[in-house]
């Protein structure tokens, strides 16, 4: 058996207050009149933990007596932490888990399964997401499978979580439309640059925030986000016409520090973003 970092410790967050409806009702007004600087800020939200976001590594590879293996896929979150922004849980699990299954389909033949170790209990959208990427929800040591894997077709899963994704940051931003909310993201990630290594949860979470505004900008030309083959992060957005963009490989770019003339703009053009092959995730 083989294992990369062990998973972060978290710390136990403090006690709070019970908040009654009505104060629960008067939040929004709160976020409308908070601070451009607060806003941008709440922009890009680390949800806890780091093993859960590390989409470019494998978390640990079991391999089998009779031969293949199980791949398992940790998150180390607490369920409170996995909800917090649902769209970007789902769509890091989503491709954590396809990248997965596609190392075991090319070292073991695809002999064995993908299991998601998680430390919780993933909500309900979560577990719905992970089961149809075709992985089994298990128990934190990858021994008990809670919810075996139901694999189905995920576009539609995937499109809408980045839509999703893309409304939660421009709110969070208080953009005035997605093309602001883009802008004020780039410099923001220009600014203060992110490690992969050092920060993944921060980093994977800034690069699918970018990639989700740009998603947005590509509607009116009729984008659709779909998953592709390839690693580390398998989705594109395709055109009625056929034609794909992959805007996440700029979006590592840019949250890297890197380019500083090019825009997540031009990224959601038909066929100025081709689709590529990134190196795989990384062996545990």
């Amino acid at each position: 058996m083989s294992r990369a970092d062990h998973p972060a410790h978290e710390t136990a967050p403090r006690p709070t207050a019970r908040v009654r409806p009505r104060e629960a009702r008067a939040a929004p007004q709160l976020l409308r009149r908070a601070p451009p600087r607060v806003a941008r800020r709440a922009a890009c939200v680390t949800l806890s933990g780091t093993v859960w976001a590390r989409v470019h590594k494998i978390d640990r590879i079991r391999p089998q007596p009779g031969g293949g293996a199980i791949v398992l896929v940790e998150d180390d979150r607490k369920a409170a932490a996995m909800a917090r922004v649902p769209s970007a849980s789902a769509l890091i699990a989503i491709a954590r888990v396809l990248n997965a299954r596609r190392v075991l389909a090319s070292r073991y033949g695809g002999k064995g399964e993908v299991r998601y170790a998680a430390a919780a209990s993933p909500p309900p959208p979560m577990v719905e997401a992970i089961t149809r990427a075709g992985a089994s929800v298990c128990d934190a040591a990858g021994e008990r499978v809670i919810v075996p894997a139901s694999p189905a077709g995920l576009s539609a899963v995937v499109d809408s979580a980045f839509a999703e994704l893309a409304h939660h940051v421009r709110t969070s931003a208080l953009a005035a439309d997605m093309g602001a909310a883009l802008r004020a993201a780039e410099a923001a990630r220009r600014k203060a640059p992110l490690d992969r290594e050092a920060n993944p949860a921060s980093y994977w979470t800034a690069v699918f925030e970018l990639a989700a505004l740009a998603g947005e900008l590509s509607r009116p030309r009729g984008g659709r986000w779909v998953e592709t083959a390839d690693m580390p992060v398998p989705f594109a957005i395709r055109f009625p016409g056929g034609e794909l963009a992959a805007p996440a490989k700029l979006a590592q770019r840019i949250v890297e520090g890197g380019d500083p003339l090019e825009s997540m703009a031009t990224e959601v053009e038909p066929d100025v973003a081709p689709l590529t092959r990134p190196d795989p995730p990384s062996d545990p």
